[in-house]
């Protein structure tokens, strides 16, 4: 969830949710490198739905946009400034 200057990420182990570690570890460094503080914390629907932007991290696809959940946009509906930055900061730890 993106709200500048800020990217709240969920709290995997919290969540019982695993992401592959340097998956996470990637995404977070990406977003610190992009000038985001990095907040990881339990996330709802809702916070989701509000954000600015929304991306999620996967193993194939990098960081991808989510630019509406359930037919309600996210942000302006597009992808936005912060998806892109954090999938080229991504992609150097990567590539």
């Amino acid at each position: 969830v993106l709200r500048d200057p800020r990217a709240d990420a969920p709290n995997s182990a919290a969540d019982g949710q695993h992401l592959a570690f340097y998956q996470q570890e990637f995404t977070l460094k990406a977003a610190r490198n992009a000038g985001l503080e990095v907040v990881e914390e339990s996330l709802t629907v809702e916070q989701a739905i509000s954000a600015d932007e929304l991306v999620i991290a996967s193993t194939t696809q990098d960081i991808v946009p989510v630019v509406k959940i359930d037919d309600k946009p996210i942000g302006n509906g597009i992808p936005g400034k912060h998806a892109d930055l954090l999938n080229r900061e991504f992609r150097s730890f990567t590539t």
